[in-house]
């Protein structure tokens, strides 16, 4: 089976956790003899291709003009490279609107992944632009798309508000990490003051990180550790926000690697106050480790987690937030359950060639329903058996 990835970076390196999923699961996905193709819209350096060789991953440069893939470009790509499958990483690219018609034209199965960036509370920024997209171009593409992949279970309730008569197939299948890495380091907190852990891009409006000030100023017994770089859209918001806060907080430039790990281990807790996120990798890294990991509840995932004890609810407003996370401290034996809990969850679910097992297994699905269908809209009431995975049938 040939597969095409489209919606990651150009170089594995690049800091985001969707560019990380893509790369890791085409690595993976050869390793178990599928012919994997990434699709870039930026020339690769030759490191990523000496490194994407090695590993057997054939990268496509299909350069951008204007927002979109270059059309004569695409086509010459699925003339010299036509793949079984292709699968659109991601929302509101305009490429990848492009892509997908021509894909359809092509008459090649496409499946579609939207990292959770179809959430209500996404639509908030640039509502009126993002509505229009939704409704004139997203929509569209998810109606022609074999299946849907779903990064959480409640995610299918995005999918469902936004394109009601979707008939295709709807599979969670859980983001991959380095599990080997993560679970080898367990989670051991010191004695003393407690520490809430924040890792990521310090996107204000996206990732909460107001939130994390006003939690901080009300929780002087408990220390904020966030590491992160700057969001040049909120430079003038961060400034004021670190010129009032409060000696509590710490913001230090990222860590990876080794570093990261041990400051899973010695947080008390991974805080995630988001507005709106799918399965963030910082959360499954942290639940590796058996670090507990507390999500806003604007976060459908955190009801997911909450439900099978796993993870802590974090509540939005402010004084429910602290009343929340106080009592999380003061219960040491319930945090160590949801950490076991959260141990196993990982290990059940994040090992990235289980998971690039069970993707492959739903694009066959995917390949079998179109050709059934004459690579037309899939057929009312069809679902996917891929396992491992949970699934959405539609009522």
């Amino acid at each position: 089976m040939h597969v095409w990835h489209i919606g990651a970076e150009a170089s594995r390196a690049s800091i985001g956790g969707v560019n990380f999923v893509v790369w890791l699961l085409a690595e993976r996905q050869v390793a178990q003899g599928a012919r994997v193709t990434m699709i870039v819209p930026d020339a690769p350096e030759p490191a990523t291709l000496a490194a994407a060789a090695a590993r057997g991953i054939e990268v496509v440069h299909v350069p951008q003009r204007h927002l979109l893939f270059d059309g004569k470009a695409l086509r010459a790509a699925l003339e010299s490279h036509r793949p079984n499958v292709a699968v659109l990483h991601s929302v509101f690219l305009p490429r990848l609107i492009g892509a997908s018609g021509a894909l359809h034209a092509a008459g090649i199965p496409q499946m579609f992944m939207a990292h959770g960036a179809l959430a209500e509370k996404a639509m908030h920024r640039s509502p009126i632009r993002k509505r229009l997209f939704v409704r004139f171009l997203e929509r569209p593409r998810i109606l022609r798309s074999a299946g849907v992949l779903l990064c959480t279970p409640s995610e299918a309730g995005d999918v469902r508000r936004v394109v009601p008569d979707y008939a295709g197939m709807l599979a969670t299948l859980y983001n991959p990490i380095e599990l080997d890495e993560f679970i080898a380091q367990p989670w051991e907190p010191p004695i003393g003051r407690p520490t809430a852990l924040f890792i990521g891009r310090l996107d204000i409006e996206h990732k909460g990180i107001d939130r994390l000030f006003a939690l901080a100023h009300h929780m002087p017994e408990m220390d904020f550790h966030l590491y992160g770089n700057s969001d040049p859209r909120y430079e003038a918001a961060m400034r004021a926000l670190l010129k009032a806060a409060p000696p509590n907080l710490r913001l230090s430039p990222p860590i990876f690697g080794a570093e990261k790990i041990r400051a899973y281990a010695e947080a008390t807790v991974l805080v995630q106050p988001s507005r709106w996120e799918g399965f963030p990798i910082i959360d499954a890294e942290a639940m590796a480790v058996g670090t507990p990991v507390a999500i806003s509840t604007d976060v459908p995932l955190a009801q997911d987690l909450a439900a099978q004890d796993c993870g802590l609810l974090l509540p939005t407003e402010t004084a429910a937030g602290v009343l929340a996370l106080r009592a999380a401290l003061a219960d040491r034996d319930r945090l160590h359950r949801i950490s076991a809990n959260a141990r196993h969850f990982a290990a059940t679910n994040f090992h990235p060639d289980r998971q690039a097992a069970a993707h492959l297994d739903a694009y066959r699905e995917a390949i079998a329903m179109a050709a059934a269908n004459g690579n037309k809209r899939p057929a009312h009431g069809k679902t996917s058996t891929a396992s491992p995975t949970v699934l959405h049938r539609r009522h």
